[in-house]
């Protein structure tokens, strides 16, 4: 407890997260604390000057995040662009962050710090970064100056509630905006001669080179990945199998990487330097030639820059401290860029490296009966699991519960190959001939490993797919690895601490999903494409629709069951798809695969092959599926959804979108129609009769073949909700449609502009929030 720096480090990083959720968080946190500090005090509290440290940089932390944010969302760039999006801007600045073989993959995107922005009034300041999606690229590093031009988009990716997707990850790298390019579009300016950025980028693409020319075919993605950070060419067999035997994190150069280089170091020097600061100043050599043979990428050096912190105490002749080296750590790294503090990359890597430098030696404390070899193995093994185990059920949503044996058996074999991956690049540089030999020494060790994550994956309960903790539970096993620290290093307290240990693990089981529903209908965004989902107030759920899937990205596996795990949704009652086109079952291939489901409900049958893969797979799963037709009332808990259209005897010449599912749902909250994709036939149908509701999903995604005026009238809705990409884009809604939900005094809500959108009960109506908005990320049109 008499570590300054840590309550320093807890005061800064608690103040900026309590800043980040909004005013009233912040200051009701601050009047908790000195209320205990008051408490406190009164009963001399030994800690008290600590306590106030606590404090101040907890005020500290939410001044930094205010001044951070003291601007609208964005950087000056993307706010001009979103002031004038009809211009075509030409804009020049410094590559980032370039890719790795962009020129042998037809596609690349890499970060342009813009610096110049022309425009068609002439030349402003307003600079910012920028993601460059290059189609048909050249080869390019970082550093090089260029030259694009285009229209500036904002939307980067879908943003939806409760889920930190790819978007949000860009925007903690202070990246606002993005442009679409082709090949010669892009104009290479100038190469800085004297730029790190350049020569860094540089020594990585030609260690990917030497190990291209040197390492057999199959076994180089994976070099690759645990070398240099390129996981492009990863199969997704392969991620996944890695993701279930919980050793993921080998994938991504950061902090275990960081932590085998400086063990195997120590090992290797204990014999040769009985000196404890000789070894440490190799080993910060060491970890930092490492850092910089990987491709100085952020996250390599934040994970050395912790390991280093560490080593400082060796050079001032006093004993290692990790929690001082992490609270050191924590404070360069939020002061410097407080965004990290919800950056994925960051929590993980820095949980990672604490949990090593926290737990190991008290593990190898509690281990002290067991052989040295096999101790110093298992030790670090299941250190290195304890602090990010909550982290990573929020990012990947998998328990593996057979990680440590994964880990144990893996990362040995991990040490090997980053070594003769090292000593391969090496001899590419100076002996290509012999870089040969250490090239193919490489695959039987990535054989290994791949066979071992594979295996261990298929172990009996070696993983399960579990939902997001509840803050509760978080705290509550956080409070348990506490506890199981004190039982590891207080040998006379032992049963004490395994009480309070097991009781806070049990309290985190408990809590760990809520106790309650919300009622609530999602519209996801989802880009082109449908999706809605609805929790009743006694816990029913239903899906209707799963987005698209394509050879470029899989809509039910990237954003929807991202979506449904983190909002504690382990199941789904009940599943509709409206119809066979891809941007409304292709998603729901995986949901029905990854996902238990009570029941899908399909319309007629069309004879399409994506239905009929469909069906394949509900088979597979024994899922049961049952056509239904206007004039069918289900009932799903406390909802009801009526089945509106289409009629039995429906003309079968018209087009799929025509023979659309139309479901009115009546749930706690307004009446809903979600319309599918039906087009002016099917609306003239539903027209003739009742098909009145409070809440509309425009149909057709807003296109000019349907939202007739005569349909708009006869549903009467309140509001509206159109699933649409933004402008610019093929697929996107017709302006007239638009118009005329607006001269009908419709409120409009759309994907492209708020991401998803939620409804929940309200005493008046309905309450509407945009996951956008939320954000302060709300796009204008």
């Amino acid at each position: 407890m008499d570590r300054p720096l840590v309550w320093i480090a807890a005061g800064l990083t608690l103040g900026m997260f309590a800043a980040a959720f909004g005013a009233a968080w912040f200051v009701g946190a601050l009047a908790l604390l000195t209320g205990l500090l008051a408490a406190a005090m009164r009963n001399h509290f030994a800690y008290r000057q600590h306590f106030i440290f606590g404090i101040v940089f907890y005020s500290l932390g939410g001044l930094v995040w205010g001044l951070e944010h003291r601007q609208a969302a964005g950087d000056a760039l993307s706010r001009y662009s979103r002031a004038h999006p009809l211009e075509e801007l030409g804009l020049e600045g410094e590559v980032r962050q370039a890719p790795v073989f962009a020129s042998e993959r037809g596609y690349a995107t890499f970060i342009l710090a813009v610096d110049y922005v022309a425009t068609p009034h002439g030349a402003v300041f307003a600079p910012g970064r920028l993601l460059v999606r290059w189609t048909d690229p050249a080869p390019v590093h970082s550093g090089e100056r260029v030259r694009v031009r285009g229209k500036i988009g904002h939307r980067l990716g879908p943003v939806n509630h409760g889920v930190r997707g790819y978007e949000d990850y860009l925007r903690t790298q202070g990246v606002h905006s993005e442009i679409r390019v082709r090949g010669p579009a892009l104009e290479r300016l100038s190469v800085p001669v004297w730029s790190p950025y350049y020569w860094v980028s540089r020594l990585r693409t030609a260690e990917a080179r030497a190990l291209q020319r040197a390492v057999p075919g199959d076994v180089l993605p994976f070099v690759l990945a645990v070398w240099l950070g390129e996981r492009s060419d990863i199969t997704e067999e392969q991620n996944e199998a890695f993701i279930a035997s919980g050793t993921a994190h080998i994938l991504s150069v950061s902090g275990v990487h960081v932590a085998i280089v400086f063990a195997s170091i120590q090992f290797l020097l204990q014999p040769l330097l009985p000196s404890r600061r000789a070894r440490a100043w190799l080993g910060m050599v060491a970890v930092l030639v490492f850092a910089l043979a990987t491709g100085a990428r952020v996250a390599t050096f934040r994970s050395a820059l912790m390991v280093e912190m560490y080593l400082v105490a060796e050079l001032l002749r006093r004993e290692p401290d990790p929690a001082t080296a992490i609270s050191v750590a924590a404070l360069l790294f939020l002061l410097a860029v407080p965004d990290w503090l919800f950056d994925a990359g960051f929590l993980l890597s820095f949980a990672s490296v604490s949990s090593l430098l926290i737990f190991a030696p008290a593990l190898d404390t509690l281990l002290e009966s067991v052989p040295n070899p096999v101790r110093h193995a298992l030790a670090p093994t299941f250190a290195v699991q304890l602090l990010p185990l909550p982290l990573a059920l929020h990012f990947f949503h998998v328990l593996p519960l057979a990680a440590p044996l994964g880990n144990l058996l893996i990362l040995p074999l991990l040490g090997a190959v980053l070594w003769l991956a090292f000593a391969t690049v090496v001899l590419g540089f100076l002996l290509p001939p012999a870089a040969l030999l250490l090239g193919h020494a490489l695959a039987p060790f990535v054989w290994t490993i791949d066979w071992v994550a594979a295996q261990v994956a298929a172990l009996p309960f070696s993983h399960f797919i579990v939902t997001d903790p509840t803050p509760l539970a978080a705290a509550a096993y956080y409070v348990a690895a506490a506890g199981f620290l004190g039982y590891c290093l207080r040998a006379g307290a032992r049963k004490k601490w395994l009480v309070g240990t097991g009781a806070a693990a049990t309290a985190a089981v408990l809590l760990w999903s809520p106790w309650t529903a919300q009622a609530e209908v999602d519209f996801l965004d989802v880009g082109h494409g449908d999706c809605t989902f609805l929790r009743t107030g006694d816990g029913k759920t239903l899906l209707v629709d799963g987005g698209d899937t394509s050879e470029y990205g899989d809509t039910g596996k990237r954003v929807i069951l991202p979506f449904l795990y983190t909002n504690q949704v382990d199941h789904l009652d009940m599943v509709v798809a409206t119809h066979a086109d891809r941007d409304h079952m292709g998603g729901l291939l995986s949901v029905v695969q990854r996902m238990p489901v009570g029941e899908v409900l399909l319309g007629p049958e069309s004879g399409e092959p994506l239905e009929t893969l469909f069906l394949s797979e509900c088979a597979a799963a024994e899922v049961p599926v049952r056509r239904v037709y206007a004039g069918e009332t289900l009932h799903l808990g406390t909802a009801s959804l009526e089945v509106l259209h289409p009629p039995k005897d429906w003309r079968p010449d018209l087009s799929e979108n025509e023979h659309s599912v139309v479901l009115r749902v009546r749930w706690e909250g307004p009446d809903l129609l979600l319309s599918g994709d039906v087009e002016v036939e099917a609306e003239r149908l539903l027209s003739s009769a009742d098909c009145r509701a409070a809440v509309l999903k425009a149909p057709h995604h807003g296109s000019d073949t349907s939202s007739s005026s005569a349909f708009l009238r006869a549903v009467a809705p309140g509001l509206a909700v159109m699933s649409v990409l933004p402008r610019g884009h093929y697929h996107t809604a017709d302006p007239e449609v638009i118009a005329r939900y607006r001269s009908l005094g419709i409120q409009l809500w759309r994907t492209d502009l708020h991401g998803g959108i939620r409804l929940r009960p309200a005493r008046q109506g309905v309450e509407v929030s945009s996951a956008r908005a939320e954000r302060g990320l709300t796009l204008s049109d």
